[in-house]
C-alpha cells in the first residue's frame, strides 16, 4: 500500500527517470524526475540559461484530496509526531541533577 504522508509532511523523494510520452515544448530540454515513494512524476523543461520555464506534475490515484480536506504541512507533523511519541520514539528531556553544595575554598 503506499502511503502519500511522507511526502505531504516533508517532501517528495526525486530521482532522475525517463517518460518517453512525453516531448518538451520547442528550445527547452526536457527533466524528468519520479518520487521514489509515491510516484508522482516531475517533468520540467528547462531553457539554455538553465531556468526552468515549465513545470508538470502528473500525481498518483488518490494523492490530491478536495480542498477542505487538505491539511497543512504542520498539521501532518503533528500527526506525526503524536504517533512517534505513542510508539515511545519520542526524546525525553534528561533528568535534572540534584544540586550540587558549593565548597568553600581557603
Amino acid at each position: 500500500m503506499v502511503t502519500f504522508e511522507p511526502c505531504k509532511r516533508k517532501h517528495h523523494s526525486w530521482y532522475e527517470g525517463t517518460d518517453p510520452s512525453w516531448t518538451p515544448s520547442w528550445g527547452l530540454a526536457g527533466e524528468v524526475e519520479i518520487c521514489d515513494r509515491c510516484g508522482t512524476v516531475r517533468r520540467r523543461g528547462i531553457n539554455d540559461r538553465g531556468e526552468t520555464i515549465t513545470v508538470q506534475y502528473i500525481w498518483p490515484d488518490g494523492y490530491r484530496e478536495a480542498r477542505d480536506e487538505k491539511a497543512s504541512k504542520a498539521e501532518l507533523r503533528a500527526a506525526w509526531f503524536k504517533r512517534e511519541q505513542r510508539m515511545g520514539r519520542v526524546a525525553k528531556a534528561p533528568k535534572k541533577a540534584a544540586p550540587r553544595k558549593l565548597r568553600s575554598v581557603g
